[in-house]
């Protein structure tokens, strides 16, 4: 009788042993999981924010500063735009006669394109990363400029 006792207690054992090893296994499947959402949510409105601002772009034949006043941005025409975490402009704070910039966490820059055609503007808009640099997404806008 205390022989089959000592090998049930130690399928017990065994078995708890299994489940932790399967639970630890999902958790970690789960926390992944979910920082891969986190990173397509993030690259999912990049692209949108990037795509608006194309359009706007188009709609205003390349004016930046009109553009991205209607999103609600400063834009001076050299400096490039940040954002934090909500999609919304940080804005320069200014810090003892200096600017420094707070918070943001998403950057846009804006480069224009002047290819052969006089009549066609372009502007590559990179939206970025501030964290880790990465370039979350790329869109080239392209307008009819008006004939001279």
């Amino acid at each position: 009788m205390k022989n089959r006792t000592s090998l049930t207690l130690l399928e017990m054992l065994i078995m708890i042993m299994v489940l932790a090893l399967a639970a630890a296994l999902c958790l970690r499947a789960f926390v992944y999981s979910g920082k891969l959402s986190k990173e397509d949510r993030m690259k999912a409105e990049a692209l949108s924010f990037a795509q608006n601002a194309a359009e706007l772009l188009k709609y205003h034949k390349g004016d930046a500063e009109k553009a991205f006043s209607e999103m609600g941005c400063t834009y001076n025409g050299s400096s490039p735009v940040m954002l934090n975490e909500d999609w919304e402009d940080c804005g320069l704070i200014e810090y003892n006669g200096a600017y420094k910039l707070d918070g943001f966490k998403y950057i846009v820059l804006l480069k224009q394109n002047t290819g052969d055609d006089p009549l066609l503007g372009q502007t590559l808009i990179t939206v970025m990363n501030a964290e880790n640099d990465t370039v979350l997404c790329r869109i080239n806008a392209a307008w009819q400029e008006e004939e001279p």
